[in-house]
């Protein structure tokens, strides 16, 4: 059944990029990747859908910018390259970490709700609070 879009909105979009991403899972399979809605932009009458295609370790862990540049930066920030995967305590609800992304000077920290798998952005303190840590920046760290 086809169903005709005579004007796009945020819940139109999203359907759209979850039939996208169904429909292109079975190349993502055949060449071992994984595929990430990461957003996109939208008028009434054109929209820009985003997905990432990470490759995954022979371990099963996806490989992503952020995931690597957490792993070479982690120190810089107070963290541990171990805490990549760790899960921490904000506002009652259970996170994991899953990268860091140093442009985004605000929220460099991202991570998984535990509960659904929703995508979040966090200041490095309020992680650092949530592992029971204090930030101690690096001579020259900003």
């Amino acid at each position: 059944m086809t169903k005709q879009i005579t004007q796009f909105n945020r819940v139109i979009i999203k359907e759209v990029a979850e039939d996208m991403k169904g429909a292109i899972s079975s190349v993502a399979k055949k060449y071992g990747l994984v595929i990430n809605y990461k957003g996109g932009r939208f008028s009434n009458i054109s929209a820009t859908v985003r997905f990432e295609l990470n490759t995954v370790g022979t371990n099963g862990e996806v490989h992503s910018e952020a995931t690597e540049t957490f792993k070479r930066m982690a120190i810089s920030y107070g963290f541990k390259e171990s805490d990549l995967g760790a899960n921490f305590q904000f506002q009652n609800e259970l996170y994991t970490i899953t990268g860091l992304t140093p442009r985004r000077h605000k929220f460099p920290i991202s991570a998984k709700r535990v509960k659904d798998g929703k995508a979040f952005k966090f200041p490095i303190n309020s992680v650092l609070a949530g592992l029971s840590r204090n930030f101690k920046p690096m001579r020259g760290a900003k």
